[in-house]
């Protein structure tokens, strides 16, 4: 069994089952690192942007995600509303990984506490959880002649 740490995330290979399930498990916590209990969780693939696995957090905010496919996902955690409120950085899931320790802040929900007009759209949402996870920018192909800007 080969075993990779990087700090407070610990990562379990057993190389004995190539083509063996990974699990990924943490701690949901607020931007005041109080655990957030009863938080849906979710496992998106970066590859497909597709959601591969939910739970929702214990009562000391901790979840565990298990039979997953290897793939570069994120761990998203969502308020009662269905809204993305913290992600994760990129979690590289292999066959038979057990990856553990990793922590999710909800960096934005102080921020739509404050301000809640300025978190009213999807768009607004997003931005403010790719800022919260390092995402520098996103540029996303116009596919319609009326999205050129000479017309």
């Amino acid at each position: 069994m080969a075993v990779m740490s990087m700090p407070g995330v610990s990562v379990m290979n057993a190389s004995a089952a190539p083509h063996a399930a990974g699990t990924v498990s943490g701690t949901a916590v607020s931007s005041a690192n109080e655990p957030l209990a009863n938080t849906n969780v979710r496992l998106r693939s970066l590859q497909t942007g597709k959601v591969a696995a939910t739970t929702v957090t214990d009562a000391a905010g901790r979840f565990s995600l298990a039979s997953l496919n290897p793939d570069t996902c994120v761990i998203e955690l969502l308020n009662a509303a269905g809204q993305i409120i913290g992600t994760s950085t990129a979690i590289s899931v292999t066959p038979g990984a057990a990856i553990t320790g990793v922590a999710v802040t909800s960096s934005v929900a102080a921020a739509v506490g404050a301000h809640p007009a300025r978190f009213s759209t999807t768009l607004a949402i997003v931005t403010a959880a790719a800022a919260s996870a390092a995402v520098a920018g996103v540029t996303v192909p116009a596919t319609s002649r009326e999205a050129s800007v000479s017309r």
